[in-house]
């Protein structure tokens, strides 16, 4: 479907040319087809002269009211010419169009330090820590094999997050940003984006629990229902453990494998668990030279504490070629892309 004379809808067979304007490391090399495929995301592509300068994807959440932008990638000696511009302008009008979308969001990793001109149009609503590290995976499959079955036992996998994590006390201890950001995407609270959360191939993890230390005997219906409800807590202290989230996918050049782990609260004694289940799904894949980038709370895990637990494995974040990498990407939101 054509909307002016330079922007349309992606198709598969934009493919080869929207893949041509990728580095090695990049996820659209396997998203482009999910992208594709996902009843709730729309790619747009920028031509000139019938040449495919631009690309982006459309990720509707939060009942449709939230455009994700995703994938964003201009060819090379057309960047700086507004190309990526003139195509966020038409799909701003796109989405609008049909009265739903009320904001769009973004998160940067600040690779590049944002324009003024991109301040001035978003806002920031939520930052959280990246670190990366670098592992063959044969380096490390010994040990791991020996610590995993101590691991396997303490969490369970799960097939998504729990509709009751997305209000009080849960919500405020796992995601204290106001957003559920999974591989990237910011998430309002809502039921509706429950489906969502599992993206391409989200595996959840999960040793959440409550933690009930007083037993209260009741005496009839009437008074256990009234005692269940006065004792729900409602802090964030009163929730023990973690959920954690790994997104994979391959790599086309000297990397095999990259993994997206999102860490969801600031149990310390649960980290190595979770890094160990997410690290053998990893070892099943039987590919060897693997990139792990962790997402986690502001002020939660920082790289010494991840350190101490890659460690034990075998795994040397101080050496390198990433040298565990430390980032802050920032999630932005705006009520219009046009600028």
């Amino acid at each position: 479907m054509e909307y002016c004379n330079n922007v349309r809808q992606a198709t598969p067979d934009d493919k080869p040319a929207v893949l041509q304007m990728l580095d090695g490391l990049d996820y659209l090399f396997e998203y482009y087809d999910y992208f594709q495929n996902s009843e709730n995301v729309t790619p747009y592509v920028y031509t000139e002269n019938g040449k495919i300068l631009a690309y982006v994807a459309c990720c509707r959440v939060d009942n449709g009211e939230t455009a994700v932008i995703r994938g964003g990638r201009v060819c090379p000696g057309h960047q700086g010419k507004n190309v990526f511009k003139r195509l966020l302008n038409v799909v701003d009008d796109i989405q609008k169009s049909d009265g739903v979308i009320q904001r769009y969001a973004q998160f940067r990793d600040h690779v590049q330090v944002p324009s003024e001109s991109f301040l001035r149009t978003y806002k920031q609503i939520a930052s959280k820590p990246l670190q990366k590290f670098r592992y063959k995976r044969s380096n490390i499959s010994c040990e791991l094999l020996l610590k995993t079955s101590d691991c396997i036992s303490k969490v369970k996998v799960i097939d998504n997050i729990p509709f009751e994590f997305l209000s009080s006390p849960y919500s405020n201890y796992l995601f204290p940003e106001g957003r559920v950001i999974v591989e990237w995407v910011p998430f309002r609270f809502q039921e509706t984006n429950i489906p969502l959360f599992k993206g391409r191939n989200t595996v959840f993890v999960s040793d959440v629990m409550l933690n009930k230390t007083d037993t209260v005997q009741e005496t009839d219906k009437t008074a256990k229902h009234q005692e269940n409800d006065s004792n729900l807590p409602q802090n964030a202290s009163e929730v023990q453990g973690l959920l954690s989230a790994s997104t994979i996918y391959k790599e086309q050049n000297e990397i095999d494998l990259s993994c997206v782990l999102d860490i969801f609260g600031n149990d310390i004694g649960s980290l190595r668990n979770h890094i160990i289940w997410h690290l053998q799904r990893i070892e099943t894949t039987g590919l060897e030279d693997i990139i792990v980038t962790v997402i986690t709370t502001k002020g939660v895990f920082e790289q010494p504490l991840l350190e101490k637990v890659l460690d034990t494995l075998g795994i040397d974040m101080k050496n390198g070629p990433i040298r565990g990498q430390f980032k802050e990407p920032t999630v932005y939101e705006t009520e219009s892309i046009q600028q």
